[in-house]
């Protein structure tokens, strides 16, 4: 009989063993890391045709300025697999860096970091590293891989077509002074491509310039391996300033589609994040956040346009939000459902942010009941970075949180201010915070 109780009860057993925010907020599993820096951020996320999911981001260490990317997997049952433990040292500060996987489920590892000198000057380097499936670098046509070397590149995005070829794209503000001397103009945007064995497609090193002052923020191929590319920026006219986002499309060889040349703004409006999603059909969503000058409002807009390059009309979606609200990930699932995250501020106190998730059904409608969620780190701030959808349709964000493993209690902030504590106390004091940590999230999707 007791047996049968037992059994009756074990519900009830992991209900309360999950604790108080699993049914708070619906998590299915969650991940927190310390890796005992000074600020780990898990950063971007994809997953593989077997459901396993990848998660990119940083940690660093403020007393010797090293930066290291940390790659890890996980089944999609949570459980993590050790050889994918990947620490990358970057040297000096690391501005960004970039995840993707191939058919094959390949990982690339794109991004920047401080490295030596070059004509007498610091310069950064742009690595790429290649993963196989089991977890070893390819280092035979990848290793040591260089794309860039300069400070005044910036990375933006990278994609993979579904033949392996790696696309990745930035901004080039090397030419700042003599750009500036024809003109409003200060950002040249470049695109590279390259197969899989680390061969650059020359019909690719496309650099480009829209006649003002823009920006390529996002890479996105589709199922025909054609090439999507969004940014934004500003010109001046008549005195005034006029913003406004852009789209460009190319086939595999380069070749421009000029029916997407398309350009959208105001004077007003500002844009703050671009991303662009591939649907069932091969059409395409641009999810995008406007910042409008003169109320300080926020809005979440997304453009629906057939593969041909015309806009329905009706999916002209605008969600104001209001000034705290900051977009960071958007993702798409298998029945064209667009899910974003982020993070906002002031939910618990004025110094405090919070994850938020939210999602837009195939019909441009939000599903408030189950996905208007706001997960708050109490007092402490916490960023939702990524956001990822496995082939079971389930959700993954990933991000930070201040102080998730351990923190400075209310006590010993007081000693903290105390004049007369020493620099040792003081240290060991600081050294039971986390300060920043990864923070992992699973949703359950829709089936």
């Amino acid at each position: 009989m007791k047996y049968k109780v037992i059994l009756l009860l074990m519900p009830l057993i992991a209900c309360l063993y999950c604790g108080p925010k699993y049914k708070k907020y619906n998590f299915v599993w969650e991940k927190q890391y310390d890796f005992n820096r000074e600020a780990d951020r898990a950063k971007k996320a994809v997953t593989s045709k077997k459901g396993d999911l990848f998660v990119l981001g940083s940690g660093h260490k403020c007393e010797d300025r090293k930066v290291y990317w940390i790659l890890k997997k996980f089944s999609f049952k949570g459980k993590e697999d050790n050889n994918w433990n990947k620490e990358i040292e970057v040297n000096y500060f690391d501005n960004n860096a970039h995840l993707a996987i191939d058919k094959n489920d390949n990982i690339y590892v794109v991004g920047q970091g401080y490295g030596g000198t070059l004509d007498g000057r610091r310069y950064e380097n742009w690595w790429v590293k290649k993963y196989l499936p089991d977890g070893k670098e390819d280092a035979e046509y990848w290793g040591d891989k260089i794309i860039r070397n300069d400070s005044l590149n910036l990375l933006s995005s990278i994609d993979v077509d579904n033949k392996n070829n790696l696309y990745v794209g930035g901004n080039d503000k090397v030419e700042i002074e003599e750009v500036r001397s024809i003109g409003d103009k200060e950002e040249l945007w470049w695109v590279k491509k390259y197969n899989e064995y680390g061969v650059e497609d020359k019909n690719w090193d496309k650099t480009n310039d829209n006649g003002d002052n823009d920006g390529l923020m996002r890479i996105t191929v589709d199922r025909k391996n054609n090439v999507y590319l969004a940014g934004g920026g500003g010109m001046t006219a008549d005195g005034k300033r006029k913003y406004y986002s852009w789209i460009r499309k190319y086939n595999e060889n380069g070749v421009e589609d000029k029916n997407w040349n398309k350009r959208f703004g105001s004077d007003q409006n500002s844009i703050h994040w671009i991303i662009i999603l591939i649907g069932l059909s091969n059409n395409v969503y641009v999810v995008g956040t406007f910042h409008n000058s003169s109320n300080d409002d926020k809005t979440l807009r997304i453009k629906k346009f057939s593969e041909d390059g015309v806009e329905d009309e009706s999916w002209d979606k605008k969600y104001i939000r209001d000034n705290d609200f900051e977009l960071r990930s958007a993702a798409i699932d298998k029945y064209d459902n667009i899910y974003v995250a982020g993070c906002g501020y002031n939910l618990v106190t004025a110094k405090s942010s919070y994850m938020w998730i939210r999602k837009i059904g195939f019909d441009g409608k939000e599903d408030m009941e189950k996905w208007d969620k706001k997960i708050d780190n109490n007092e402490n701030w916490s960023i939702a970075n990524g956001i990822a959808i496995d082939i079971f349709n389930d959700v993954y964000v990933v991000g930070e949180g201040m102080e998730l493993i351990s923190k400075i209690n209310k006590e010993e902030w007081k000693m903290l201010l105390d004049p007369n504590l020493s620099h040792e106390e003081k240290l060991k004091i600081y050294q039971k915070s986390s300060s920043s940590d990864w923070w992992i999230l699973k949703f359950r999707g829709d089936k």
